[in-house]
């Protein structure tokens, strides 16, 4: 029996929610007191409690809001997690036809299949280690264009909205591709990867702004048009890098050495023998998920940081009494104590992505007392 069945239970169908009309469901609900999401979510809380059931065109929905019911799905999953990616109707027609697809946007078994390809080089403790000189040596471009950015305004402004998809751009392609492609200085970056950083961001505003409107699903939007429009740029950008990629591999083959274990993750994938469409697939995932994501990691940090000085006073002199002008280093990590409670502590109050925690379970559970049937999909 599963967890959370051992307790008297109401049936389904008595979950509160919105009012349901013939098939909108609860979408004129739904719209109305939108069109930010979070204000939905809210009004349903504060209306119907911990548990709410809407039905988007035709869609049924278990919102949970007790973090401790909800930990009871995950703690009833299959051996393949079936997440929100089966949901995103918008992305899988965008890639439809097209003859490989990322982990990323995979699901059940072929999910477990494709992320074995990339597990060994991104996955791993030791393999995110590996990558540090990489990644700090972007670090030290990041902080000297943020002094050129400050001296340059009068009042020593820094605008990290504009700059933080710039920055987590770079980062990542250090990891990926062994260097900085300098997108935070526009002036010596390659305009098709100023351009690659635009649509990565613009392509998941618009897949999360068309989540939120299941009727896009069935009348064409200029939103889906543009977000296909940004998912083909971004696979043209990066089969043109992991071409660049396989050129440096081949190389290095010819010289008789190899990359390894010792490599960016595009260079260990190639010279492992992956395909190049693979690679390429592989590489739009990672950096067209990660860009948007980390951007907005990075500016609540900041946010919460510049909300709460004697928390960022603490962090400063945990970091120079540490660090004393070094990088990091994994032989810091223990050290860093505060670093790492600032950066969950942000997390937990300021979520990336709360569709993340989406899931839909193969067998009945029962939460916050309500009968909920295998396959409905709960948030």
């Amino acid at each position: 029996m599963r967890r959370g069945a051992l307790r008297l239970q109401r049936p389904y169908a008595q979950i509160p929610g919105p009012p349901q009309w013939p098939v909108l469901g609860s979408l004129p609900d739904f719209i109305k007191r939108g069109p930010e999401i979070h204000r939905v979510h809210s009004a349903y809380y504060r209306m119907y409690g911990p548990i709410v059931k809407i039905n988007l065109l035709g869609t049924q929905e278990v919102i949970v809001y007790d973090p401790r019911e909800y930990l009871k799905v995950f703690q009833n999953e299959g051996p393949y997690p079936s997440g929100f990616v089966g949901d995103l109707w918008m992305v899988h027609a965008a890639q439809k036809g097209k003859p490989v697809k990322s982990f990323v946007t995979s699901v059940g078994k072929d999910w477990q299949e494709r992320r074995r390809v990339v597990q060994k080089d991104i996955m791993s403790p030791a393999a995110a280690a590996s990558y540090l000189a990489a990644i700090n040596s972007t670090v030290d471009k990041i902080s000297e264009r943020i002094d050129v950015l400050s001296a340059a305004d009068a009042d020593g402004v820094v605008r990290f909205k504009d700059l933080a998809k710039f920055m987590a751009f770079d980062l990542f392609c250090s990891a990926a591709l062994g260097r900085s492609l300098n997108t935070i200085d526009p002036a010596v970056a390659d305009k098709r990867d100023l351009q690659f950083v635009d649509d990565s961001c613009g392509a998941l505003d618009r897949t999360l702004k068309l989540f939120t409107k299941p009727h896009a699903k069935y009348v064409p939007t200029r939103e889906y048009r543009e977000m296909k429009a940004m998912y083909d740029a971004l696979e043209q950008r990066g089969s043109e890098l992991v071409r660049e990629a396989a050129a440096e591999v081949r190389a290095k083959e010819a010289q008789g050495q190899s990359y390894g274990d010792d490599g960016p993750i595009v260079h260990r994938m190639l010279s492992r023998g992956v395909d190049e469409k693979v690679v390429t697939t592989e590489l739009g995932g990672l950096l067209g998920g990660s860009v948007d994501t980390t951007q907005h990691v990075v500016l609540w940090l900041l946010v919460n940081l510049a909300s709460h000085p004697e928390a960022q006073r603490r962090l400063a002199a945990e970091l120079d009494s540490v660090l004393q002008g070094r990088n990091y280093s994994k032989d810091v990590q223990s050290q860093l104590p505060y670093l790492r409670a600032t950066i969950r502590e942000s997390h937990r109050r300021n979520h990336t992505n709360p569709l993340v925690t989406m899931r839909r379970l193969d067998a009945d559970i029962v939460l916050a007392g309500y009968e909920v049937p295998a396959g409905t999909r709960i948030s």
